[in-house]
C-alpha cells in the first residue's frame, strides 16, 4: 500500500498550524501561572519556566520543516 506524499500535505500543515496555537497557550498559561500564583514554592515554580523552554525549544526545533511544508503547500 503505498502513501500518496503530496496528498498528506493538507493534514500535515493543519497539524503545524494547531501546533503552533497550542505553543502559543502554553505561552499564556506560564506568564498567566506567575502571575496569578506568586507564593508558590520554589520547586513547584520551577516547573513551569522548564515547561515553557521545552515548548519553545520544540517549536524552534519544528519551525524549519514547517515553513518548508508551508513552501511545499504553496507550490
Amino acid at each position: 500500500m503505498a502513501v500518496d506524499i503530496p496528498k498528506t500535505f493538507g493534514a500535515l500543515l493543519i497539524g503545524a498550524i494547531v501546533a503552533s496555537a497550542f505553543s502559543g497557550i502554553v505561552t499564556v498559561q506560564t506568564f498567566a501561572y506567575f502571575k496569578y500564583y506568586p507564593t508558590d514554592r520554589a520547586p513547584l515554580k520551577a516547573l513551569a519556566p522548564r515547561y515553557f523552554a521545552h515548548s519553545v525549544r520544540e517549536h524552534v526545533f519544528m519551525g524549519p520543516s514547517d515553513r518548508a511544508l508551508w513552501r511545499r503547500f504553496e507550490d
